[in-house]
């Protein structure tokens, strides 16, 4: 999950974290906040040369791929109704690891297990913070 806000394209940390799981081919969920702006060509032409210089067409390459992605709108400030919908499609879109051949079923099963108590512990939470 990468949550995108005001200054996300500035911060050098995460633009390395969507360049690292662009480059290894990590499955991403963006989420964007009000205060997110996608960023313009004016950023593709000025902004990534000047910070990265010679691989600014590489970084560019994979955050248009990243960006690519279809981003879950978070309304920070939605009612609880709206909050919870929002938590759910971002549940909904974590992929769940089909077995390989070298899983056993019941390592499986544990790791779908787990996974579905991690989305109700998630939704939990939601359900709470935006209760408050």
């Amino acid at each position: 999950i990468v949550l995108l806000t005001e200054g996300s394209f500035s911060c050098t940390e995460q633009l390395q974290h969507i360049i690292d799981a662009t480059t290894e081919d990590i499955p991403c969920i963006p989420i964007n906040t009000p205060t997110f702006r996608f960023p313009g060509q004016d950023y593709f032409e000025h902004d990534l040369p000047l910070r990265f210089g010679k691989q600014a067409c590489d970084v560019e390459e994979k955050l248009r791929h990243f960006l690519k992605n279809i981003t879950v709108p978070f309304t920070t400030y939605g009612s609880q109704q709206v909050l919870q919908a929002q938590s759910e499609i971002v549940v909904q879109r974590i992929p769940r690891q089909s077995p390989s051949a070298t899983t056993s079923p019941a390592a499986s099963k544990r790791s779908t297990r787990q996974l579905d108590l991690l989305q109700a512990e998630h939704s939990a939470k939601v359900s709470r913070l935006s209760s408050r």
